[in-house]
C-alpha cells in the first residue's frame, strides 16, 4: 500500500474496505484487522496526496509525473 499514489484506486477501495467492517460488526463479529489496516492506510494516503495538492507542495503535473513513475514500475 506504501507505493499506492493513485487517488481513484484510493476511493474505490476505501468504501469497499468499510463495507467489509460494517458487514462484520452487523453479524457481531469483530472485523478483520488486516482490512481495517488497510482501509485505514487508504485513507491516510489519500488524504496525504489531497493536501500535498491542495497546500501547493504537489502541483497536479507532478501527480502525474508519480502515477508515470508507478505505472513504469508496474
Amino acid at each position: 500500500m506504501a507505493n499506492n499514489n493513485c487517488v481513484s484506486y484510493l476511493e474505490a477501495m476505501i468504501p469497499k474496505f468499510n463495507a467489509e467492517i460494517q458487514a462484520s460488526m452487523a453479524e457481531g463479529t469483530r472485523p478483520d484487522p488486516r482490512i481495517r489496516s488497510l482501509w485505514m492506510e487508504c485513507q491516510r494516503r489519500k488524504m496525504v496526496i489531497e493536501s500535498a495538492c491542495g497546500n501547493g507542495s504537489m502541483t497536479p503535473e507532478e501527480y502525474i509525473d508519480v502515477q508515470k513513475k508507478q505505472v513504469e514500475k508496474d
